[in-house]
């Protein structure tokens, strides 16, 4: 008795399953890139965020504190002419 169509099928299965894994691994690799990506451009979006929070914080403290200093000048005089 020949193992011939045994052999032939072992072959062709192992060719199968060496495709299958490649392809596997090639789509694997690309989902990998994929999310490293996405997770950079996040990151960056984030980031950009979160300076334009800065900027506009330290603008409005900024504004603020001239503000106050405009008001207690203001006071300050309105005390000295009311006292002089």
């Amino acid at each position: 008795m020949s193992w011939k169509w045994f052999d032939s099928i072992t072959k062709k299965a192992a060719v199968q399953t060496k495709k299958f894994t490649q392809s596997v691994n090639k789509a694997v690799s690309s989902a990998k890139q994929k999310v490293t990506q996405t997770v950079s451009a996040v990151k960056k979006t984030v980031s950009s965020a979160v300076t334009a929070v800065k900027k506009t914080v330290s603008k409005a403290v900024t504004a603020v504190k001239q503000k106050v200093t405009q008001t207690v000048t203001a006071i300050k005089k309105k005390v000295s002419n009311a006292v002089t």
